[in-house]
């Protein structure tokens, strides 16, 4: 598969120019293919672009090009596509479409989509300058740049869910009559607003219409006389061609000019109701005519004064004339107010008397804190339009589709068109429309009531909350600490309910030493594999960029981030609220929730090392600290010449969770210090026979070296300190046992690894004397250490008949000289008290073993740590460390240090060496006379 870079990221050439090149390999003949391709992704933004292939990218174009390479003239093509053959393949389905270009054609195919159901994920939509020959082929194709004098042709591709047969087959019905409908609309567009403009003289209104101010979608005319109404099918335009549905009914008896709405949606442009309008004026030859034309206000219709609409503002002005002491009053302000923020098709519909009525009952609500329903009757049909005033600190994000689902029981109808507004009074209003089923409405009274109750204010729906949850006294000591610290903003997005979780999870974190605290709970969506994970922290704000990263690891995909920011006394409470999606076939039972919630929460903390071995916590249900045993062991493996990279391990393992798990059972049998000898026999008996036998299933090579190397290494090792509850953590080795490992093998082989600091120390024997030096060879410190040990063979073998080698490297480096020393002497102490904690200890003469180490070799109390490069003066904090384990060495553990020591007593020189060692030849498992 190609490998897709973005277009200008690492030095790659553009994508088109990646495109052209596959077309001239793929399909030489098509000579126009490869221009073609250059104006179709031109515009296509690089983050529409980082997470599809070159191949998929070449393979939706050329499928698009071969459905428009012929086209008769005016023709609409369309197809939706579902790949899954021919070297393509898709999880999803692409609409392609290529037509004559026209307005409205995107938001038109944006309406049929979610009519619908489909999910769009990607839009390509080029203007192609496309030249045809008298058959409708494409001769030549490019952009304005390159083929100015070509027709402009859309060509739309919209990817989109995956489609079954069905539903492709209906949305592609559904498309071809939209697109036709939108270009029959704008082929009649002129036409329309012309026969408009011949009506002007009538009224301003229609003047005002037509100058921008109105979408013309559909045109029809009607003869009236006393015998009836007549539809002139011969004057239909637009929409009304083919559609003999009059909706709303002409009413001979409304004034001349009247608007009203219709039942209907419009399925060009925006997806709201039509609105029509209605002239009545005489025609030729003494016969009455009504023109109607329906549309859509334009968005410029609801930007500009009410008052500057012609007819419309005269109501208006009407209406303000009512005012007791004129116009410029408190209440002739309040009421200029209203007309301004009313819906502006309520104003549009109503006459002067009944939006007057209407004006002064919402000015009288202004500055009440109550909530009032009010039903405005549309002025024909069974519509109304539902004015819900409430006060404006309940109001929420949820709030309008919340009101206008419970009125729209009340009704016992659906409910549409549903809006918002905030101004500066101390209401808010909640607008929609709503059929009616007869011209009876409920009890407004009472549904007011009811709505109150259904909005009461979210602090006291919180304190509600809160006493449910959590009892009165609780409930008081939580609402009294952080309720006027919740800002508007987590208001709005955030219920009661899961806001009382949020608080509590808070104040423990401020009562308590911690600086963050990591919540996860199960989303609203009914999806088992979608999670939101709530991120608590004191003071600390976290970007999303460091998020995201940190839930990659675990192998979670975020969905969306909402961050929220609390004033509380101790300053910011900063949480965030991230939607998660966890991998497929993983079930989030107890454990993983609370392993994953733990790892998270480290992995933020900086406790953890941040890569994909913590995806094992969800795919294998393990802890993050077994998890860091398989990543110890693989980064042992990798400076000993193992071929596959940290990554390629990491996701092997999590692709064979159950053979992730089984190494882990293999280990814990084999050095889980709480388990007695018989069930240690048969745990690991059973662990390893299980391994063997999934191995036997796994039909890739690679995946089976990489699992066998991790069994080889742990059978391999024969001490471990990772029972001892430190975060560095020493693993011995017998090197005889590990497969592949570079020749000399040393006699003993001790690996530390934490998350700061890794190396390691190599002896030659039982009695092995060496130096630990501070590498600067993060890559490849043991083969450095290994060099050294072989020199070190040779120079010391006046002295002992073997030497040792150690090499440790400071895994996070300091910016300053000053600062990275500390933190090497820091991660010297912890390498140097990680090889103790796994070494045997004399205590009178005897040997004493390390706690909680099972160990698989023989005594072993012998280590000294010589000074080398970059340790030179270290010594004495060798010897410290020496004296806090009380270790038999004493001041010779590393040389003796600042105060110096016996070399003959302590064995160091050759004769004391061996004097030492004849002492204690028995302890060390030696002859003496060897």
């Amino acid at each position: 598969m190609t490998q897709h870079i973005g277009r200008d990221g690492n030095g790659a050439a553009p994508l088109t120019e990646r495109l052209q090149a596959l077309a001239t390999e793929r399909r030489p003949d098509d000579v126009a293919l490869p221009r073609f391709l250059q104006a179709y992704y031109r515009e296509l933004p690089d983050f529409d672009v980082d997470d599809r292939t070159d191949d998929a990218l070449f393979a939706a174009a050329a499928r698009h090009w071969d459905l428009g390479l012929t086209r008769p003239p005016d023709a609409v093509e369309v197809a939706v596509v579902t790949p899954d053959g021919d070297g393509w393949h898709s999880d999803r389905s692409f609409v392609m479409i290529v037509s004559d270009d026209a307005p409205f054609l995107v938001d038109t195919i944006r309406i049929v989509l979610e009519q619908q159901g489909v999910t769009t994920h990607l839009l390509v939509h080029p203007m192609l300058h496309v030249c045809r020959d008298d058959t409708g082929r494409v001769t030549s194709v490019g952009d304005r740049a390159t083929e100015p004098e070509c027709p402009v042709e859309a060509w739309t591709q919209v990817e989109v869910d995956r489609c079954d047969d069905v539903t492709a087959a209906a949305l592609q019905a559904d498309l071809e009559t939209a697109v036709a409908q939108t270009h029959r609309v704008v082929a009649d567009f002129a036409p329309m607003r012309d026969r408009m403009g011949e009506l002007a003289q009538l009224d301003p209104l229609l003047g005002w219409l037509i100058d921008d101010n109105f979408v013309f979608l559909g045109a029809s005319r009607f003869a009236f006389d006393d015998t009836g109404v007549t539809r002139l099918h011969e004057a239909d335009l637009g929409l009304s061609v083919d559609n003999d549905i009059v909706d709303p009914p002409i009413d001979l008896k409304a004034p001349a000019v009247s608007v009203a709405r219709s039942s209907r949606e419009s399925a060009v442009h925006r997806a709201s109701r039509l609105t029509a309008i209605t002239v009545r004026h005489p025609g030729s030859g003494g016969t009455d005519i009504v023109d109607r034309f329906v549309g859509l206000l334009s968005s410029a219709a609801y930007r500009q004064s009410t008052l500057s609409i012609p007819s419309v503002g005269d109501r208006a002005k009407a209406v303000l004339g009512l005012a007791t002491d004129g116009a410029e009053t408190h209440t002739g302000r309040s009421m200029r107010n209203v007309l301004e923020t009313l819906p502006r098709d309520v104003v549009f519909e109503l006459d002067a008397d009944q939006l007057a009525l209407l004006v002064i009952e919402v000015v009288n609500l202004q500055e009440r804190q109550i909530v009032r329903v009010i039903d405005v009757p549309e002025p024909v049909g069974t519509w109304s339009t539902v004015l819900v005033f409430l006060p404006k600190a309940r109001f929420s994000a949820d709030l309008p589709e919340r009101v206008a689902e419970f009125v729209g029981a009340a009704y016992g109808a659906p409910t549409a068109d549903v809006e918002s507004f905030i101004g500066t009074s101390s209401l808010a209003r909640i607008t929609f429309t709503v059929q009616r089923s007869t011209d009876e409405v409920p009890d407004l009274d009472e549904l007011s009531d009811r709505v109150d109750a259904l909005t009461t204010s979210w602090v006291d729906r919180l304190e509600i909350a809160a006493r449910r949850q959590l009892g009165d006294m609780a409930a008081g000591r939580l609402v009294g600490r952080f309720a006027d610290a919740v800002p508007d903003s987590y208001r709005s997005s955030v219920e009661p309910e899961t806001a009382v979780d949020d608080l509590e999870h808070l104040a423990r974190l401020l009562d308590s030493d911690r600086s963050l605290h990591a919540a996860l709970t199960p989303s609203d969506d009914d999806d088992p594999a979608m999670w939101r994970m709530r991120v608590y922290t004191r003071g600390r704000r976290i970007a999303l960029s460091e998020l995201l990263p940190v839930l990659g690891n675990l192998g979670v995909r975020a969905i969306d981030e909402h961050p929220h920011h609390l004033r509380i006394t101790a300053g910011r409470g900063p949480f965030y609220d991230i939607g998660l999606r966890v991998p497929d076939g993983v079930t989030v039972d107890d454990h993983r929730h609370r392993e994953m919630t733990a790892t998270f929460e480290r992995l933020l903390l900086g406790e953890i090392e941040p890569d994909g071995f913590n995806r094992l916590v969800l795919a294998a249900g393990l802890t993050s600290w077994q998890g860091n045993i398989l990543r110890r062991y693989s980064k042992f493996a990798h400076p000993t010449g193992f071929t596959f990279s940290q990554s390629y391990v990491e996701g092997t393992l999590a692709r064979l969770p159950d053979l992730s798990a089984t190494l882990i059972d293999l280990f814990e049998a084999r050095f889980d210090p709480s388990l007695d000898d018989g069930e240690r026999l048969a745990a690991y008996a059973t662990a390893d026979s299980e391994l063997l036998a999934a191995l036997d299933e796994v039909p890739s090579l690679d995946d089976d070296r990489i699992i066998r190397m991790f069994r080889s290494l742990i059978k391999a090792t024969v001490r471990t300190s990772a029972f001892q509850g430190r975060p560095t953590v020493a693993f011995k080795f017998d090197p005889s046992l590990v497969p592949d490992l570079p020749e000399p093998r040393p006699a003993h082989e001790i690996f530390v690894c934490s998350q700061r600091v890794e190396g390691v120390h190599l002896r030659g024997g039982p009695i092995a004397r060496g130096g630990l030096r501070w590498s600067d060879r993060p890559e490849d410190y043991r083969t450095e250490v290994l060099g050294l040990v072989k020199a070190q063979m040779v120079k010391n073998a006046v002295i002992v008949p073997v030497g040792a080698k150690g090499g440790f490297v400071v895994k996070q480096p300091k910016t300053t000289a000053e600062e990275n020393r500390a933190e090497g002497v820091a991660c010297y102490r912890l390498f140097v008290s990680a090889l103790l904690d796994l070494t045997d200890n004399l205590v009178d003469g005897r040997v004493v073993h390390p706690e909680r180490v099972l160990r698989y070799d023989g005594p072993d109390p012998y280590l000294v740590v010589a000074a080398d490069k970059g340790t030179a003066t270290f010594s004495d904090i060798a010897n410290e460390i020496s004296a806090e384990y009380g270790f038999w060495l004493g001041d010779a553990f590393a040389s003796g240090g600042s105060d110096g020591y016996d070399h003959k007593a302590m064995g160091i020189t050759a004769r004391g060496a061996w004097e030492s060692v004849r002492r204690h030849a028995s302890v060390l498992g030696l002859d003496a006379d060897t």
